[in-house]
């Protein structure tokens, strides 16, 4: 798993890949916001404007502090008033190298196609016919 370190204001940060908690508060901060289609880490910077710092904060851990405990407010706003704009972008490119977003869209595409051809899908298309119960007898056409 990798793992980058930086400093900021003085103070440890690491970034690894995120834990559940973590896509949940991102999801979050992205809620309405339009991403630019090439997502490169200029791009993504631009896009998230004021919401950048409360970003870096949920991607960014402060060492010794457990995820879960951490203060993401008073991060952002270290962050605001410490981090350069050269250090921001890298937290950014290395945000997509701790979460390869196209190889876990691929596993869980993966995963998807073994499900639906698993015994037991549903919403799959039959290609068998209808069966017809005894009491009933198919029509060869039309009947006077």
């Amino acid at each position: 798993m990798k793992e980058f370190v930086y400093e900021v204001g003085g103070q440890k940060f690491s970034q690894k890949a995120l834990v559940l908690g973590q896509i949940s508060q991102l999801l979050d901060v992205l809620k309405g916001l339009r991403l630019p289609t090439d997502m490169s880490p200029i791009g993504l910077v631009a896009a998230l404007g004021d919401r950048l710092p409360k970003a870096l904060a949920i991607a960014l851990n402060p060492d010794g502090v457990a995820i879960k405990d951490k203060d993401l407010d008073a991060i952002a706003e270290q962050v605001s008033f410490e981090m350069d704009a050269d250090l921001a972008i890298k937290v950014v490119d290395d945000f997509f190298d701790c979460n390869p977003l196209s190889s876990t869209l691929d596993r869980l595409t993966e995963l998807i196609k073994r499900r639906r051809g698993g015994i037991g899908s549903n919403g799959s298309a039959s290609s068998s016919q209808k069966e017809t119960s005894p009491n009933e007898m198919p029509s060869s056409g039309v009947t006077h």
